[in-house]
C-alpha cells in the first residue's frame, strides 16, 4: 500500500535536492528506475502555473517546484504507484495517482482552480454599474484594482480568509464590505457607492437653526433656490463631474428682492495634506481659515479634549477623521454644521 504523503517543509527540505534535476539516483540499476515528468497547469485557463509546490509518495517520497513552463521531473525513481500532489498559493490543491514504470514515458498534468474573487461596484441610487471605480482589498493580502465597463474588479489567485474591502470614485461617497474567500471558489461581493451630496444647515446671526429659511445655492454655473426643511437643512446634489473648488451658499430674509442676508462659501476639494487642504477642512468645520493653521490646530485640540500635548501630525489626523470620514463616507455629503454659519467666529 502507498505511503501516505504530507506536504511539509520537512519534506521541502529533505527533497529539495532532488527536484527538477532528479538528485542522486536510488541505488539500484538504471534499467529499474525510472522518470515521472509533473506538469501543472490552471483550471480556469491552462496556462502553466510556475513555482508551484509539487510531491510524490510512493514508494519513495519527492518534493520540489515547478520551472517557468509549470513543469518538474522527478528522476531515478523506483517503478510503482505514486500520488502526486500539487498546490501553489492563490489556488486549491490538485492530486492524482500515477503508475511509474521502467522504459517507457512517465508523465501526470495537475490542475490547480485559481481564488478569484469578483467585485461589482454600482450607484446606490440607480443600481447601475460604476467603471474606474477603484477597489481596495486589506486582509491576507493587499491589492487594489479599477472596475471595468461592466463595474467589476477581479482579483484572481487570492490567497484565502477574511478581506475588507474599499470602494471609492471621484463625485461619489466610500462604501465598505468584508467577504470570506474561500479558496479554489469564484467569490463575489457587492458595493454600492452613493452620489455625492452637499447637506448644510443653515444658522441665523444668533446661531440658531432657521427652519424654512430661503436659500440660493451656486455650484459653479449651476444656480439653485428651495428652503431649508423644519430643523434648517438643506441637501443638493453635487455634479457628476467638473467639481468646482468651492460653492456659494445664501440664504435667509431678503430672498424676494434677490438679497440673502447671509453668505458663505463651503470648499468641495480638499484631498491631500498640505496646509492649503487643511485650512479649507477647518473653514468647512467652522473655524476662519485666515488663522495661522498652527491657531486653528490648537483651538481644535481644545474642543476635543486632546490636550496641547498632543502632537500636530495627531489633530491634523483627527480633523481628517471629523471631515473627510463624514465628508466622503456619509450617505449624504455633509460639510459640516458650522459650514454654514454667518460669520468666520471659530466655533471652539
Amino acid at each position: 500500500m502507498p505511503k501516505t504523503f504530507q506536504m511539509t517543509d520537512a519534506h521541502m527540505t529533505a527533497f529539495s535536492q532532488q527536484s527538477a534535476d532528479g538528485g542522486p539516483a536510488r541505488a539500484c540499476t538504471a534499467e529499474k528506475t525510472a522518470d515521472l515528468l509533473v506538469k501543472v497547469k490552471s483550471r480556469d485557463d491552462g496556462s502553466p502555473v510556475a513555482a508551484a509546490r509539487a510531491g510524490i509518495a510512493g514508494p519513495e517520497s519527492r518534493k520540489g517546484t515547478t520551472n517557468s513552463d509549470g513543469q518538474i521531473t522527478f528522476r531515478g525513481l523506483a517503478p510503482g504507484s505514486y500520488s502526486v500532489e500539487g498546490e501553489k498559493n492563490g489556488y486549491g490543491p490538485d492530486r492524482r495517482q500515477a503508475q511509474v514504470a521502467c522504459a517507457v514515458p512517465n508523465q501526470v498534468e495537475l490542475l490547480l482552480a485559481e481564488t478569484v474573487l469578483t467585485v461589482a461596484v454600482k450607484e446606490r441610487e440607480k443600481g447601475t454599474p460604476l467603471d474606474d471605480a477603484l477597489v481596495e482589498l486589506s486582509g491576507p493580502e493587499k491589492r487594489e484594482a479599477r472596475t471595468d465597463h461592466a463595474g467589476h474588479a477581479e482579483f484572481r489567485r487570492l490567497s484565502a480568509g477574511t478581506y475588507v474591502i474599499d470602494g471609492s470614485k471621484e463625485d461619489y461617497g466610500k462604501d465598505t464590505t468584508e467577504s470570506q474567500v474561500v479558496l479554489a471558489q469564484r467569490n463575489a461581493a457587492e458595493l454600492s457607492l452613493p452620489k455625492r451630496r452637499l447637506r448644510i444647515r443653515l444658522f441665523d446671526a444668533g446661531r440658531q437653526a432657521m427652519p424654512q429659511a430661503p436659500y440660493r445655492l451656486t455650484i459653479g454655473k449651476d444656480t439653485r433656490k428651495g428652503y431649508a426643511n423644519q430643523t434648517g437643512w438643506i441637501e443638493e446634489g453635487l455634479p457628476d463631474s467638473n467639481l468646482p473648488e468651492s460653492c456659494l451658499v445664501e440664504w435667509g430674509p431678503g430672498a424676494q428682492a434677490g438679497a440673502y442676508r447671509y453668505s458663505r462659501t463651503v470648499f468641495l476639494k480638499f484631498d491631500g495634506g498640505d496646509e492649503q487642504s487643511m485650512q479649507r477642512r477647518f473653514h468647512n468645520l467652522g473655524y476662519s481659515a485666515d488663522r495661522p493653521l498652527a491657531s486653528n490646530i490648537s483651538r481644535f485640540q481644545q474642543k476635543y479634549g486632546l490636550g496641547d500635548e498632543q502632537n500636530n501630525g495627531d489633530a491634523l489626523a483627527a480633523v481628517r477623521d471629523e471631515h473627510d470620514n463624514c465628508f466622503r463616507t456619509c450617505k449624504e455629503l455633509f460639510a459640516g454644521l458650522a459650514a454654514s454659519r454667518p460669520s468666520d467666529e471659530d466655533v471652539a
